[in-house]
């Protein structure tokens, strides 16, 4: 529901609650469920949603509320990424335009990876995961610099990697937050390896994944990046869209 209202919102077709209740009363949902007890609180849950996230405005003109898409919810919207998926893709941008490691690709490579993936980290990953975590800040590689710039936290990784729990204190939207740039750095490094033209069965041995999940995540990854291109070029970011389209 949130992304199909940011569609419309996105796109100008609605702009009022008269509008919101007319796109809706053709949608399918509105056939196949009670208005009133699903529909209706659907609705207000996504829009103020919505709002929360500084995805749309709604404000009261002459007492009726009106509705428009803000930048970023625009961006969203015309770019074809799911809301929730764009405010973690504008969070991943937002960290890369006051710090970005042009020494390594994975930064990049990490900007244009699925947020959500195939990739579901099992232990051996996670041992993975550390073992490359551990190298790089033992070497000082450029790859420690974009652990670090990608708020990636090694204490976690470890953990994890130890079937231990998350650092005491940690909140549950923090181990989420963790979960979330863990899976996507994974398949950084995954992608990494590829654009370098290593084989994928040698990628796939490397990161004890099946051959098949290597070729879906580097599909996925072409069209994500295009994705990602467009929701920079509907911020107004040149900088960023040129470098990620090269």
């Amino acid at each position: 529901m949130q992304q199909a209202l940011l569609g419309v919102i996105g796109l100008g077709m609605v702009t009022c609650e008269q509008d919101i209740q007319e796109y809706v009363d053709c949608s399918l949902l509105s056939v196949t469920e009670e208005y009133e007890a699903v529909v209706k609180p659907s609705v207000v849950k996504a829009m103020a949603w919505l709002r929360d996230h500084k995805l749309i405005t709604i404000d009261s003109v002459g007492g009726v509320k009106t509705c428009r898409a803000t930048l970023l919810g625009n961006a969203a919207a015309m770019s074809g990424l799911k809301p929730e998926e764009a405010l973690n893709v504008e969070q991943d941008l937002d960290r890369a335009r006051d710090r970005l490691c042009t020494r390594s690709d994975v930064q990049l490579t990490y900007l244009v990876t699925p947020v959500y993936s195939q990739l579901h980290l099992a232990a051996e990953h996670w041992k993975i995961l550390d073992g490359e975590v551990a190298a790089a800040q033992r070497t000082r590689s450029p790859l420690a610099t974009v652990i670090e710039f990608v708020g990636l936290d090694a204490g976690y990784v470890s953990n994890r990697a130890h079937g231990m729990a998350a650092p005491g204190g940690a909140s549950s939207k923090q181990i989420k937050e963790q979960d979330r740039i863990a899976h996507r750095f994974y398949g950084a490094l995954v992608l990494a390896e590829l654009i370098k033209e290593v084989p994928e069965w040698q990628v796939a041995a490397k990161f004890k994944l099946n051959p098949s999940q290597v070729k879906d995540l580097q599909e996925h990854a072409g069209r994500f990046a295009n994705m990602v291109c467009a929701f920079c070029e509907r911020l107004d970011d040149a900088v960023l869209r040129s470098t990620l389209a090269t």
